[in-house]
């Protein structure tokens, strides 16, 4: 996980400089998102991106709950995903996606 975050972080997308449009590209199409405002630099990634780098078995689940309990994760509502606002253009919560959302210490220094 720390390894992808370091060599892909930096093509991922800077919601801070552009969000994408709603409906032109799909959430999937990026590597990866940096947050903005109060999550500033925290890094976004799909639910089905994590597992693809870490897996789906017991030993990804319970390295999730670790990062929770070390505060490197978001703590989510469901699941282990957060909402965040990705996208722009959409009207209500549509701009809105599930993603695991990693604080940047999760890299180090």
């Amino acid at each position: 996980m720390i390894g992808y975050l370091r060599e892909a972080g930096g093509s991922f997308v800077d919601l801070g400089e552009r969000r994408p449009r709603l409906g032109s590209v799909g959430l999937e199409d990026a590597a990866g998102y940096v947050g903005t405002d109060n999550e500033a630099g925290w890094f976004y990634l799909t639910d089905k991106r994590v597992n693809a780098i870490i897996g789906k078995n017991p030993s990804a689940i319970s390295l999730k709950r670790r990062l929770f309990t070390e505060n490197l994760m978001a703590k989510p509502k469901q699941g282990f995903v957060v909402q965040r606002k990705i996208f722009r253009g959409g009207k209500g919560n549509k701009n809105f996606a599930w993603v695991c959302a990693f604080n940047p210490a999760i890299v180090g220094s």
